[in-house]
């Protein structure tokens, strides 16, 4: 469970080395980058000052739509029929390259925030100390071109 924290104030960012809490800007990520990830997604903006729950924050909806045909022709023998059948996956994108897109996230967990550990700060026992992964697209999850793409087959079988 994750305190969404509603400033600076509220978090530690950075590590700890020989039991001294080392702040975020010396390893790279300050809290502005952290701020800006919260600003980014729409559950972790509306719930500042409260801890997440579990599941709060989902990846975008996936829309699929996916397409079979299938057409017998008996053959000229009489004694079997051919069927054709033509199948396309995601048809959404086949039609418009902006639908049909799949954005997830990598084996289904995410970790930007890390627990470091608990350090005695300024006065306060047990005050944890979080570092922060700066995503590159400042999103929790990541546009997937293969599942996003559209395929075609195109099948024939006889039987008698």
């Amino acid at each position: 469970m994750f305190y969404i924290p509603r400033n600076s104030s509220e978090i530690l960012l950075g590590s700890i080395s020989n039991n001294q809490f080392v702040h975020a800007t010396k390893s790279g990520t300050t809290y502005a980058d952290l701020d800006a990830f919260i600003q980014n997604n729409d559950y972790l903006s509306q719930n500042r000052g409260r801890i997440a729950e579990r599941n709060g924050g989902h990846a975008p909806w996936r829309d699929y739509l996916d397409l079979h045909i299938a057409q017998d022709i008996p053959d000229i023998w009489g004694l079997g029929a051919f069927q054709v059948t033509l199948d396309v996956q995601n048809l959404l994108n086949l039609l418009n390259p902006s639908w049909g897109q799949v954005y997830d996230v990598g084996y289904d967990t995410y970790n930007i925030v890390s627990f470091q550990g608990f350090i005695n700060y300024q006065g306060r026992a047990n005050t944890p100390v979080y570092s922060f992964r700066k995503p590159t697209n400042n999103l929790p999850w990541s546009y997937s071109d293969l599942a996003s793409r559209w395929s075609m087959q195109l099948g024939v079988r006889y039987s008698f």
